[in-house]
């Protein structure tokens, strides 16, 4: 972590991903740090202990989903 210049936290663990986020933190103020929670209610959990940017797995879900429904839709026309 000391020499790293990016971390990205992926774990499906809301507890896991907060403990990797705040030691790197700690261990490396400089770091950049992306995480990935579950839930949008975890969002602002990481980026309180350290993490730079944070996307939800369910935000990006809803995404795809929408993109392919769309392209059904293109498709159909």
């Amino acid at each position: 972590v000391a020499r790293a210049r990016l971390l990205v936290v992926t774990v499906n663990d809301p507890d896991a991903a907060s403990r990797g986020v705040r030691t790197a933190r700690r261990l490396a103020p400089a770091l950049r740090i992306i995480g990935r929670a579950t839930y949008t209610s975890e969002i602002d959990r990481l980026r309180e202990l350290g993490a730079d940017a944070v996307v939800a797995a369910e935000t990006e879900a809803k995404s795809g989903l929408r993109r392919l429904v769309l392209a059904a839709c293109e498709d159909d026309a």
